[in-house]
């Protein structure tokens, strides 16, 4: 399955733990928007250097359990 995806071109939006649910969205201006949604039952890290727009801050890269962040990608 891995020399598929890679032959395919086919790549994860981000890296994150497992349990966290990643989606990337491009706006036509070009700005983009990484969506992360933390499914499992303990906080878990997403690589991202970046703001949270719903914190307002800059992301610390956890996502806490069961919690959402919206990330304006640099």
């Amino acid at each position: 399955m891995t020399r598929l995806l890679g032959e395919s071109g086919v790549a994860a939006v981000a890296v994150a733990d497992s349990g966290v649910e990643l989606t990337r969205r491009r706006a036509r201006d070009g700005r983009s928007f990484l969506f992360a949604i933390n499914h499992s039952r303990a906080d878990a890290g997403v690589e991202a250097s970046v703001v949270d727009l719903l914190i307002g801050s800059r992301c610390t890269g956890t996502v806490e359990t069961g919690g959402v962040a919206v990330i304006a990608e640099d």
